[in-house]
């Protein structure tokens, strides 16, 4: 928990201050001011990302990666310091005294709060299927050609295994820590208790409504944020992005003479970097439309290259990576199949392991059932939910049908309905996909208090003059806010109590160990597990089976892995 505690302030450090410089370069410290000390962070977590992936590209990410970055950062606080656009407010304080140690206690408590969940819990299967895996060829080779052969699941390649590894601290000769999905949700819970703004200025936005999605994610995966699992990186970055584009149409919409050209330019950037931490989350692009076409009208052609190079510069190291680890740049899919690295993976082991995926997600154990026509597999699919999911699922379903009569009833399309579409084509691409729950768990809970926060809007608009209905409105919003937040936090405080005799005050929970044998392959130990598929993390390279005609294409791993 300690060690949890500490990691954090050091990626706070380092996000905070990259992520300040960057948002005052691409968008001028005017702009920057409008934004949120998490909003920073989270800037500089996308930055850190793209550097940890770039630098694995060279080297292993480890203590050199964290001297440079330290450097970055010291780089990042001259900049802000020349640029003036350092201040008590860029860290979320005011003026007052007593508002400032309210503030400053509240962080802390939250942090301590989040920092528990962080600190012990549940490990996710795939962490120890091949997340731990990732993350330690990172830190030990960097990105190694053909790893993909050695272990399928290790050419799914996320972006945030490179993030885990830049803060992992394995260089230490300790543990291998994985605090930031935490850090990740602590940042998404700063933007979610601006909801309590409600009770001070009596006003509902649809994106305080938004806002209880992300309180229930939180919630639901709290006794899990010990895993540095994929889905729980995407899914709140997903989910963050979204009440940001929000917060900033409202904004828009509130200040006539906004300059929308630029606003939405962050969160158009964040989502070209989702789908870069998980492929399914690829729909979420669709939001950079809103500056896209702003910019167009405008005739700032420049700024369009400036943007677009930046995405580049997001999106390019996965795809580089991709094809160093698995010869493909979309690995399970085969798609775009334009390179042919001689370590390239099998098209037959491809296919084989993409269908796997679909076919699990839609509730199946073998590949067959990803070629099962809807009308097969989704009565099975939809039989197996659970209550709570089944009822989200029903929501989601009733939402998509207010995305048109939205339309209608705002008499026009709104940058707001591009945010909503986002979502909607989120959920139907999950959906028609690989539908596991955990998959798309963000797309089921920001859907419905997207749209019906939308409706909710449009009604309140219809009944300005009528102060009852007001009153009635905003009391009930409060009275289920107070009501939601005040059960689920018992069920968390009840979770807490029952894991108090856990001893992981100072250390974090470290990953978890299972039997192996080894295999030699040329002359070097690879780990297969005695049952099973998991292998953890300490065994190191490790496998769940070696594939028939495995080598090693140099003298050592870090030459990487071919077929013979």
């Amino acid at each position: 928990m300690v060690s949890v505690l500490l990691i954090w302030v050091y990626i706070f450090i380092t996000t905070f201050f990259c992520g300040s410089a960057f948002l005052c370069l691409i968008s001028g410290n005017k702009t920057k001011k409008r934004l949120k000390a998490e909003d920073s962070c989270f800037a500089g977590i996308m930055l850190s990302t793209v550097y940890a992936q770039i630098f694995s590209l060279f080297c292993r990410v480890a203590l050199a990666a964290n001297i440079i970055l330290l450097s970055l950062t010291a780089i990042s606080v001259i900049y802000l310091i020349r640029k003036k656009a350092l201040s008590a407010e860029s860290f979320g304080l005011s003026q007052d005294k007593k508002k400032n140690l309210f503030f400053v206690l509240t962080v802390l408590l939250l942090s301590v709060i989040m920092s528990y969940g962080c600190s012990r819990g549940y490990f996710h299967y795939d962490s120890a299927l091949y997340h731990g895996q990732s993350i330690r060829w990172i830190e030990e080779y960097g990105t190694v050609k053909g790893l993909a052969l050695l272990h399928m699941r290790l050419g799914y390649n996320s972006s945030s295994f490179a993030l885990s590894a830049l803060y992992s601290f394995s260089f230490m000769g300790g543990p291998s820590f994985h605090a930031v999905q935490g850090f990740l949700a602590l940042l998404l819970l700063f933007k979610c208790l601006r909801v309590f703004r409600v009770f001070k200025d009596k006003k509902i936005r649809i994106s305080d409504i938004v806002r209880i999605g992300g309180f229930y994610y939180l919630f639901n995966i709290y006794d899990e944020l010990v895993a540095p699992a994929s889905d729980y990186f995407a899914m709140i970055s997903f989910i963050y992005c979204i009440i940001l584009s929000v917060d900033i149409y409202e904004r828009c919409t509130d200040e006539p003479d906004a300059d929308a050209d630029e606003a939405y330019v962050f969160p158009a950037l964040l989502c070209v970097f989702i789908p870069t931490v998980k492929l399914s989350t690829a729909p979420a692009v669709l939001i950079v439309f809103i500056p896209l076409l702003a910019l167009i009208r405008s005739k700032r052609f420049g700024r369009i290259f400036f943007f677009g190079i930046l995405s580049l510069i997001i999106a390019l190291p996965l795809f580089i990576r991709n094809i160093i680890i698995s010869g493909r740049l979309f690995y399970p899919s085969t798609a775009l199949d334009i390179f042919d690295p001689v370590w390239k993976i099998p098209e037959s082991v491809a296919l084989t392991d993409s269908a796997y995926i679909v076919g699990f997600g839609r509730g199946y154990t073998i590949a067959e059932a990803a070629d099962y026509p809807f009308t097969q597999w989704f009565p099975n699919w939809f039989s197996s939910l659970g209550r709570t999911d089944l009822i989200i699922f029903m929501i989601c379903l009733v939402s998509v049908l207010i995305f048109p009569l939205s339309i209608i009833l705002r008499k026009g399309v709104k940058s707001l309905h591009v945010i909503e579409l986002t979502a909607t084509v989120s959920f139907l691409f999950w959906l028609l996909s690989s539908p596991l729950v955990r998959y798309g768990m963000g797309f089921l809970l920001i859907l419905p208090p997207l749209m019906f926060g939308d409706l909710a809007d449009i009604i309140i608009q219809k009944t300005k003059e009528k102060k009852s209905a007001q009153k009635f409105i905003r009391l009930s919003f409060c009275v289920l806010l107070l009501g939601f937040l005040g059960f689920k936090c018992l069920s968390t405080l009840k979770y807490i109590y029952q894991t108090l005799p856990a001893p992981y005050y100072l250390l974090q929970r470290d990953y978890e160990e299972y039997d192996c044998r080894s295999v030699n392959v040329d002359g070097c130990d690879i780990y297969v597990p005695l049952d099973g598929d998991q292998t953890g993390y300490r065994l190191f390279p490790a496998t769940p089976s070696v594939m028939d005609g495995l080598h090693l294409a140099g003298d050592d791993l870090k030459d990487g892995f071919i077929l013979r």
